[in-house]
């Protein structure tokens, strides 16, 4: 995206994150077939002001008869909306690196999940909670 809307978005992006922004701690993981452990060629960093949505609870998604087969599926715990400009090491982000939210009681854990790269303006990531 080029001309005046980039610098729009780019203000706009600002804005949000300045209001609504959350501190992070990102641990790049190695996954394999015996488990997981840090990632020793990307290094641990830290984002200043992401936007974190968390969802509440399950979704039905089985209609009207889904309580006779069970189809309780979790919609996505929660999603990380993440200023690539700002932050470029987010880029390097894959599934099962864990994500620490600093602001919140607890500084509950996250797993990467699975990441939207080709939204407009940010990087989404979507993460599940780790126990």
């Amino acid at each position: 995206m080029t001309g005046p809307w980039k610098n729009h978005l780019a203000g706009l992006r600002q804005v949000v994150d300045a209001n609504l922004g959350e501190r992070f701690k990102v641990e790049p993981m190695l996954t394999g077939q015996y488990g997981s452990g840090p990632d020793p060629a990307r290094p641990v960093f830290d984002i200043e002001q992401a936007h974190l949505r968390v969802a509440g609870g399950q979704d039905d998604l089985g209609g009207i008869g889904s309580r006779s087969w069970s189809t309780l599926l979790a919609g996505g715990e929660a999603e990380i909306h993440i200023d690539p400009e700002i932050y470029p090491s987010a880029t390097s982000l894959r599934k099962g690196d864990q994500i620490t939210a600093l602001n919140r009681a607890g500084e509950p854990r996250f797993e990467v999940s699975r990441l939207d790269r080709d939204q407009k303006s940010r990087l989404v990531i979507q993460l599940s909670l780790k126990s």
